[in-house]
């Protein structure tokens, strides 16, 4: 079979991500987690845990500093601390902490949560507020409106060619 060929599906993608192969292509690999899981090169990195930190780790592997600028201190620990925020809500959410999000909301002027660009506080708020809806809770009026702020800008569409095209 094709681990006794290659000694193993790790000694695989290894010799693979070291281009010691003439095998190429995507492996997707399913395994059911209670939170987000990614590898970005597997046989060489640690996987990365939790939604807000692969937001981090993507947006830093990309450069994408306008969703993520990390030489703003200011802006960075504002959206470090949304993140925070959101992995609470994403562990456990509860109605406390939905009305955090709208106490935060309702305050600015801003559609968006840490300033007037869309951030990676951003992503992963609608991330988390679409998944409790899909799963069948409830979020208040505030939040559905900033949710339909965002995605009518459409700049999740923008991110995601952003992401696929490496712009």
């Amino acid at each position: 079979g094709i681990n006794a060929e290659y000694g193993g599906v790790t000694n695989k993608l290894l010799k693979v991500n070291r281009h010691e192969s003439d095998v190429t292509g995507v492996n997707i690999i399913y395994k059911d987690t209670s939170a987000a899981y990614f590898v970005d090169k597997p046989g060489r990195q640690v996987p990365v845990f939790g939604l807000s930190n692969i937001l981090r780790y993507i947006a830093r592997s990309q450069g994408y500093t306008a969703l993520y600028n990390e030489s703003n201190l200011n802006t960075a620990a504002a959206i470090d601390e949304m993140l925070a925020m959101v992995d609470s809500l994403e562990m456990k959410s509860t109605a406390q902490l939905l009305n955090e999000f709208v106490k935060i909301i309702s305050s600015t002027s801003s559609a968006y949560l840490c300033g007037d660009n869309l951030s990676i506080a951003d992503i992963a708020l609608c991330c988390c507020l679409t998944a409790s809806v899909v799963s069948g809770g409830q979020i208040p009026r505030v939040l559905w409106e900033y949710l339909d702020t965002v995605a009518r800008g459409e700049y999740e569409m923008r991110v995601l060619k952003a992401f696929i095209n490496g712009n």
